[in-house]
């Protein structure tokens, strides 16, 4: 299943933001938690904070919530009479010694039943998702202090990107990102998906405004000859769009393309056989 990720952080200074992206995880199994979606109530969110600032990340379908708070939010309107009257260590012993779990409830539970003084929320933000997209699962990363929600369904970044660059009117040219092996299972695509996909894009997106798109295979290694046949094809229907790759980054990379389309003269050859040279296209690192 193809999958998009959206990340939460919060640094001293706040709030970073959501991105559609995933980073790999830098740290050990250990220091991830992953828990299944759907969340449907904040306190088994996912949590965030700086120790000032804190975050909650939670959700179900097609609807994601952050739920956002700050340690110096509070109502400090006294409440009637003294409602923490006998929390003292000494208090509590004195109950425990006896038995009494009726007394220790009054004593603990007690200031829940006043209105005040009380933490303040500081509210909450809902992202709906783009149609087709709902999400899987939620991460920690506690090494980076890093939230991840997962998403199902390939085109939703790509149509947040583009929805978001149009109301702007921002000059974005962009695409999804094409790659159907030699990569991680959450990130990888089907030549057929892939190809539908990136065909309602262009017809949805490519020159509405200051908005183009181009075709991208992520890089010849993690493509088929199908994905890599599909975007030509795609290239051969829109001569308008623009393609973007990469080739040639290091020796390493030249070989192993080398091994995988040995019927290619070169690597940059390889995107030629699949009709993938022409005016508009950009090849990184060449």
């Amino acid at each position: 299943m193809k999958t998009t990720s959206l990340w939460a952080t919060l640094v001293a200074g706040g709030l970073l933001g959501w991105v559609a992206a995933r980073a790999a995880p830098s740290r050990a199994d250990a220091m991830q938690l992953t828990l299944a979606a759907p969340i449907t109530t904040w306190d088994e969110a996912i949590p965030l904070g700086n120790g000032l600032l804190g975050g909650l990340l939670w959700g179900e379908g097609g609807t994601l919530r952050l739920s956002l708070d700050r340690g110096d939010l509070w109502d400090e309107r006294p409440a009637p009479g003294n409602p923490l009257a006998g929390f003292t260590y000494a208090k509590i012993q004195q109950l425990v010694a006896a038995k009494d779990n009726a007394g220790i409830s009054r004593v603990v539970d007690g200031a829940y039943d006043q209105a005040h003084p009380t933490k303040i929320p500081a509210g909450r933000l809902e992202l709906d998702l783009a149609a087709g997209q709902a999400v899987t699962a939620f991460e920690l990363d506690l090494a980076a202090a890093t939230g991840r929600a997962r998403l199902a369904g390939g085109a939703g970044a790509v149509e947040a990107f583009f929805s978001a660059a149009q109301a702007l009117d921002l000059r974005m040219i962009a695409g999804k990102v094409m790659m159907d092996r030699n990569a991680p299972d959450y990130l990888v695509d089907t030549p057929a998906s892939s190809y539908a996909d990136s065909k309602a894009l262009i017809e949805r997106w490519h020159g509405k405004g200051r908005l183009g798109y181009a075709i991208t295979p992520r890089f010849a290694p993690t493509c088929s000859d199908a994905q890599l046949r599909g975007a030509g094809e795609l290239a051969a229907r829109y001569p308008d769009v623009w393609i973007q790759s990469h080739v040639a980054e290091n020796k390493d990379e030249i070989a192993w393309a080398r091994e995988l389309f040995p019927a290619s003269s070169s690597y940059l050859a390889t995107y030629a056989d699949f009709g993938l040279m022409r005016e508009r296209a950009i090849y990184a690192h060449c």
